[in-house]
């Protein structure tokens, strides 16, 4: 096997992986002693993420004797280290994510895109930040300039043609635009800890499911620049390269997982920035293949259509469109979440949880029980605080021309208006899906939810009957905006609701 940086020799239950002697400026691996010092680095790089995959450098020798080569650990007088390796652990190609999730029910793929999110966050909540007293550049606004630059200028060496020219110029100016818009964001977030010792190269292909458990491999070792990064770059990486594979309902499970975990949804206000970014790095990897001696014409032919399909993706990225936002409605245990979820992932829209960010304010976790902390978050002054801080995420996702679904119980007017002033005064359209259910049914989930502790809510049977007393209805003019929803069978009613969404968005298209 042959990527464009390196070697890859299949053996038994092993892989050998070479480094190719070449120079991209971005990365050099072009003599022996620093493909040595690369495999090194990435051995300890990769046990961060996948320690069960990455077993050590192995020397590649020549028997001075004989003239054999052999694989040894250490070299000695009779043999002459010609070259390294990497030296992993075989796995099933299938294991591979891009392979793994042709082959996954919904269900499966949902709960491992999520488990996925969950781990990205996990890894980087805990891998070192870049100290804000270093004098180094790397992760602060002039690093990013310098390495999405570069990508630009490296591409466009290789393109010819006009077409192709005239697109990656107004990717190029679009790019410019949001470099100052951000150039303080860049600043303030490397000062705020989001720039940290990441993975690097966080796509599909470098993630295998073992035994049910995700693991990242193949992270950059080779330059510091492209892994030293805002978080928000690592996350985009991967959702990107969903997209790209037409798996965009996957890319929203990674994205809310995370979310949910770190709660950066300032980080957001990148995402697009970086996806283009990334979009640019995978096409770039394309176009650089061309340059490289051999390869028939129609290898030469797909190359050229992979770095067309990264570009077109790019392009859609820039596209503006007027963001909505959706509103869940109903009193405890209607499946308020649940239909959340669903559309959160179609629509698609970030998936804002009322019961998750009421628990970050008080520093706990998602599954974490208020009342074994002993603190009490349901009070009048808790649940406005609550309320503030939805109200400044939606702010700042619809700005940044974001769908969001968001969702918490609205059953009283003030609140729903809130919201309402708030994304109209954006010109944002809002949708209202109130969740409905029978009272036995939802005394039967609120019961069994109780019991198996696996849910953000807290909300009891009590709880629930006392929201339904203090409900407000919603209003002729709110009901207007309303899907009702029967969640004791929400799959097709919910699918329903996205199809008269489609139709709604696309009126509302036209007639701006």
């Amino acid at each position: 096997m042959e990527t464009h940086i390196s070697y890859v020799f299949l053996a038994n239950s092993v892989v050998y992986k070479v480094k190719k002697a070449v120079d991209f400026g971005f990365l050099d691996y072009s003599t022996l002693e620093k493909r040595k010092h690369y495999c090194d680095i990435e051995i300890t790089l990769n046990r961060r993420l996948a320690p069960e995959l990455y077993i050590g450098v192995v020397a590649i020798c020549r028997d001075n004797k004989t003239g054999g080569i052999i694989l040894a650990d250490v070299a000695n007088n009779d043999f002459e280290v010609i070259e390294y390796a990497v030296k992993m652990h075989r796995f099933e190609q299938e294991s591979i994510l891009t392979l793994w999730m042709q082959s996954q029910q919904a269900l499966v793929r949902e709960a491992q895109f999520s488990l996925i999110g969950s781990r990205i966050a996990e890894f980087h909540l805990t891998t070192p930040k870049l100290g804000t007293q270093s004098k180094s550049m790397l992760g602060k606004g002039g690093s990013v300039r310098f390495a999405v630059e570069q990508n630009f200028q490296q591409v466009s060496r290789l393109i010819i043609d006009e077409s192709d020219k005239k697109r990656l110029k107004c990717l190029f100016e679009w790019t410019e635009g949001e470099l100052k818009r951000h150039s303080s964001l860049f600043e303030q977030r490397f000062v705020d800890g989001f720039v940290r010792e990441c993975h690097g190269d966080l796509h599909a292909g470098n993630i295998a499911v073992i035994d049910e458990k995700p693991l990242l491999f193949d992270c950059i070792e080779f330059n510091d620049q492209f892994r030293c990064i805002d978080v928000m770059s690592e996350v985009a990486f991967l959702v990107m390269d969903l997209e790209a594979m037409d798996a965009s309902k996957e890319a929203m499970d990674v994205l809310n997982a995370y979310l949910f975990k770190t709660g950066d949804y300032a980080g957001l206000r990148l995402l697009n920035f970086y996806k283009v970014y990334r979009a640019m790095v995978r096409a770039k990897v394309a176009i650089l293949r061309l340059a490289q001696d051999g390869g028939a014409a129609s290898d030469k032919s797909a190359v050229l259509e992979a770095y067309r399909c990264y570009i077109d993706l790019a392009m859609s990225y820039v596209q503006a469109a007027t963001p909505s936002l959706i509103m869940t409605h109903g009193v405890s245990g209607t499946g308020k979440t649940t239909a959340a979820r669903y559309l959160s992932r179609r629509w698609p829209g970030v998936h804002l949880r009322a019961d998750v960010e009421r628990k970050r304010l008080f520093g706990l976790q998602e599954l974490e029980s208020s009342k074994q902390k002993g603190v009490d978050i349901y009070t009048p002054l808790a649940t406005t605080r609550t309320f503030e801080r939805l109200r400044d995420i939606v702010s700042l996702l619809l700005e940044e021309r974001i769908n969001v679904v968001l969702d918490s119980t609205f059953l009283h007017m003030g609140v729903r208006q809130l919201f309402f002033s708030l994304a109209e005064g954006k010109g944002c359209v809002v949708h209202i899906v109130s969740c409905q259910l029978s009272v036995k049914t939802l005394r039967q989930r609120l019961m069994h939810r109780e019991q198996a502790k696996d849910d953000a809510s807290e909300a009891n049977v009590f709880i629930m009957e006392q929201q339904a007393g203090e409900e407000e209805p919603l209003t002729k003019e709110e009901q207007k905006k309303t899907y009702f929803v029967d969640m004791q069978d929400g799959a097709e009613a919910l699918a329903d609701v996205l199809k008269r969404l489609g139709r709604k968005e696309n009126y509302v298209r036209e007639k701006k």
